[in-house]
């Protein structure tokens, strides 16, 4: 995905799993990747007080952020600003001994939209 410069983006994973407890998913990690310049934005999603999805009732997560801060330098602000890759990313973590690691965890759907944020 190409992002554009001087724009707000939304990155929104749907992920639903195979355990009844939300306690028991394995734990996840949802990232926004711009290749470019090497920088990430990251949600973790640890299983415990019911952050995590149940079976039957995907959750929604969200990253939003501004690819331009990284784009720009403080110490270079003449660096152009150019159109950069965005790679977005699941992965499953599972650090916690007491997850269901025979459970199932599922990205129903990912969408990278462009955003306004007014104050």
């Amino acid at each position: 995905i190409t992002m554009e410069t001087e724009s707000l983006y939304r990155v929104r994973w749907l992920v639903d799993s195979s355990v009844s407890d939300p306690n028991d998913v394995v734990q996840f990690r949802l990232r926004a990747n711009q290749q470019e310049v090497w920088s990430n934005w990251c949600r973790e999603v640890f299983s415990y007080n019911q952050h995590a999805p149940a079976a039957g009732s995907p959750k929604y997560y969200e990253i939003t952020f501004d690819p331009s801060d990284y784009l720009r330098g403080a110490s270079s602000p003449q660096i152009p600003l150019v159109q950069t890759p965005l790679v977005i990313t699941f992965d499953i973590l599972s650090f916690e001994l007491f997850d269901d690691t025979s459970s199932w965890i599922y990205l129903d759907k990912a969408t990278v939209e462009e955003v306004t944020i007014s104050p």
